[in-house]
């Protein structure tokens, strides 16, 4: 019985430290985000995030209890459980890859926001060398 233990009780104690760190970076950063498009992104990953990690604890519980199931002695209930762990880690696989692609559209986002902002900054910046130019002609004729 302890032999199964140490394993599934270390994903329960990450899964718990997950869920504390998810929680403080929530009320830290997310919570209080004035941009309505920012604020979605930080629900939308901290649900995913909690979900995730929500799983992980109970992935660990049901590993502890497939190991303690006699194989021999009751294989439905063996197989069931194990299916069951197997669902779980293929749901926390999808949730990575939607938090995946939910920062990847994200950065994409902010990157072309930069850029407007950018190019804006630029020909803001032309029209001021044009205003000094136009005010201060070169000396000597030469440009």
């Amino acid at each position: 019985m302890l032999q199964a233990l140490p394993i599934p009780l270390l994903l329960l104690v990450l899964a718990v430290a997950m869920l504390v760190w998810h929680w403080r970076s929530w009320h830290d950063r997310g919570q209080h985000e004035p941009d309505t498009v920012e604020r979605g992104y930080y629900e939308r990953q901290f649900r995913r995030r909690m979900q995730a990690s929500s799983l992980l604890a109970l992935l660990s519980f049901g590993m502890y209890v497939g190991q303690l199931i006699p194989r021999r002695e009751m294989p439905s209930l063996f197989v069931f459980v194990w299916f069951g762990v197997v669902v779980l880690v293929a749901w926390m696989v999808l949730l990575a890859l939607a938090d995946m692609l939910d920062n990847r559209y994200r950065l994409a986002r902010l990157r072309d926001e930069r850029r407007v902002l950018h190019a804006q900054l630029e020909a803001e910046l032309d029209r001021a060398r044009a205003r000094v130019a136009a005010k201060d002609p070169p000396a000597n004729g030469k440009a």
